[in-house]
């Protein structure tokens, strides 16, 4: 069986690499919160990426994904947040519909999705009960 540092060096895309490496080091460091919040994080980017290239292949279910992520991009960072968190919202309906994922993955991601929540907002629990 490949170990996880072995699975971090052969993800796919290049650019998330340093995102998933940074997840592994927080993980192994034994910051289990940092390493699901950033696990989510590349999560949400590779699908963006792939969604991406999808868009480019012509996929017209890929069109508003790709278009929102453009118009985050080109706008100012207070307008950006709120389009990135609504696209988040609905983003593994999207990968879903573009056959990235399918219903046992996705349910995988939303455990992941939902602990990363947990994670990331403190605030939820008692500051005595973090996650």
């Amino acid at each position: 069986m490949i170990d996880l540092e072995e699975r971090v060096n052969r993800v796919f895309n290049p650019d998330l690499r340093p995102l998933v490496s940074e997840a592994y080091r927080c993980y192994v460091s034994g910051s289990a919160r940092g390493a699901i919040v950033l696990t989510w994080t590349a999560v949400c980017a590779d699908l963006i990426a792939k969604a991406q290239i999808l868009h480019e292949e012509g996929e017209s279910h890929a069109k508003d994904l790709v278009a929102d992520v453009e118009r985050a991009q080109g706008s100012a960072e207070s307008e950006a947040i709120p389009i990135m968190l609504a696209l988040e919202r609905t983003l593994l309906d999207t990968a879903e519909k573009l056959e990235l994922i399918d219903f046992t993955q996705r349910k995988q991601l939303e455990r992941i999705r939902d602990d990363r929540h947990l994670c990331a907002h403190p605030s939820i629990r008692p500051l005595s009960e973090l996650y």
